[in-house]
């Protein structure tokens, strides 16, 4: 972004998108329109400075935001919740959190506002809901950049920049975030279920168990075929109900005991004849141990 001084007034008066090859587009008053120009000795003359902004992209991570960037465009309708009747302030909040997170809010922004977690401004992170002073109170979905997709009278569901905009700001009245419902996992249930049981089969004799009695699902009875099973996931991505593979106390790459994650930082596995639930979020011996993160899928 070029930035330029005096053009028409003092300060900054003129900014353009360079192109390259000393070429800008940029909205002039002269033509009335979008133009691309070369810098020329006037344009070179008033230039004044660049900035570049490589935090603007719009990220998906979060399926709130990704939801809600669906249905950019939709029409304001008072009471619609959904894109084919298009959607009020509350409705594209409870539309969007229900569809992308199954979160089940109310109807309305004082509702909604009731719920979740009050975080501070500096705190907020995308898919968090700002809430603003109108007639109602007013939710919006933070999208990153300080950004927010909204659903206003004049444009329907837009995009919002809280940095530029003069309207929404004095109007913020504090944020919520909402923790996603857990989906419980039978398996994990199950293994929590038998926690302190006398158990003679194997680690990963003990993972078939669970997944045969809890989805049906039959998997190999032996250590290394078990690790082969599933997708391989990063030990941070780690859900309830996810294998985990831990090498010997020597280590190396030799899976020799496999466990089910509990979520939490707790494990359940087979372990001296008896099925026992570990925590490790702080225990070293464990942690120097665990050798990747499998995700069972049907």
């Amino acid at each position: 972004m070029l930035y330029f001084s005096g053009t028409w007034q003092e300060g900054i008066s003129h900014t353009a998108i360079y192109l390259g090859d000393d070429h800008i587009i940029h909205a002039t008053g002269e033509e009335g329109e979008t133009t691309i120009s070369y810098m020329n000795e006037y344009w070179k003359k008033h230039f004044t400075g660049v900035k570049r902004f490589d935090d603007l992209t719009l990220q998906y991570d979060n399926e709130a935001v990704f939801e809600a960037y669906q249905v950019l465009g939709t029409e304001y309708s008072l009471g619609g919740a959904s894109p084919e009747q298009g959607f009020d302030t509350g409705g594209l909040v409870q539309y969007v959190y229900k569809k992308g997170l199954n979160i089940d809010l109310p109807r309305y922004g004082n509702q909604q506002w009731q719920e979740g977690t009050e975080i501070s401004r500096d705190e907020i992170e995308r898919g968090d809901l700002m809430f603003f002073e109108g007639s109602s109170l007013i939710p919006a979905v933070y999208i990153g950049n300080n950004q927010i997709i909204v659903a206003t009278h004049s444009s329907g569901v837009a995009i919002v920049n809280l940095t530029t905009s003069s309207y929404w700001p004095p109007r913020y009245v504090g944020s919520r975030t909402y923790e996603r419902p857990q989906e419980e996992n039978r398996e994990a249930q199950l293994a929590e279920a038998y926690n302190g049981d006398a158990y003679e089969g194997t680690s990963a004799e003990f993972i078939q168990q669970l997944f045969e009695e809890g989805s049906g699902m039959t998997l190999p009875a032996t250590i290394e075929m078990l690790r082969q099973s599933g997708e391989k996931i990063h030990i941070e991505e780690l859900k309830r109900g996810d294998l985990m593979f831990f090498a010997g106390e020597d280590g190396g790459n030799t899976a020799e005991l496999a466990a089910i994650y509990l979520g939490e930082g707790r494990f359940a596995a087979a372990i001296d004849g008896k099925i026992a639930i570990t925590e490790m979020n702080t225990d070293e011996y464990w942690i120097k141990r665990l050798l990747e993160g499998r995700r069972i899928t049907e």
